[in-house]
């Protein structure tokens, strides 16, 4: 389903009903909604989380899969979008960005280094815009906590590379 996922978003054309039908399953078996304690006060931030029995026992080729399916998918949340004026708009893009800290925790686990970091600069890019209001989404500090939690799991290069220390200050 998630080669299926990968293909429909290449060519475009995600809100087909061929889009319905490989995706829903496919998220609905890898993710579960968040219990109403965890989801409160989240602004959609954290209503859905990876379903941790399944991904213990999936092996790492299939947890990467999803982590890209989930990335290309809001990877196009990111082109023509509009500030996040009203509140509605600030929650997709919460909501968008869920699916990123999802993804992460995906890549993580499946011990890619690339699509943890990846994922984590969509997380970042997503919110960005969020991140120049003058009072800030105190639901925001999670986020780059866990950002910067999923960063510091991995052995970096000795030397450093030109995008490094700009990602780490972040």
């Amino acid at each position: 389903r998630a080669e299926i996922c990968k293909a429909i978003i290449q060519h475009g054309q995600p809100c087909s009903h061929l889009w319905s039908e490989a995706w829903t399953p496919l998220f609905d078996s890898m993710c579960e909604r968040a219990s109403h304690a965890e989801e409160a006060g989240s602004l959609g931030l954290r209503t859905f989380k990876l379903r941790l029995d399944v991904a213990d026992r999936l092996p790492p080729a299939i947890l990467a899969s999803f982590a890209e399916v989930l990335m290309r998918k809001n990877r196009r949340a990111l082109v023509g979008s509009a500030f996040p004026f009203t509140g509605h708009a600030q929650q997709s893009v919460l909501q968008n960005t869920n699916e990123c800290l999802i993804a992460v925790d995906c890549a993580r686990r499946a011990g890619s280094v690339d699509l943890t970091l990846q994922g984590v600069s969509l997380a970042l890019q997503l919110i960005s815009r969020l991140l120049q209001y003058r009072s800030k989404p105190h639901v925001l500090l999670p986020l780059l906590s866990k950002c910067a939690t999923a960063m510091d799991r991995f052995e970096f290069p000795r030397h450093q590379v030109p995008w490094f220390a700009q990602a780490r200050e972040l």
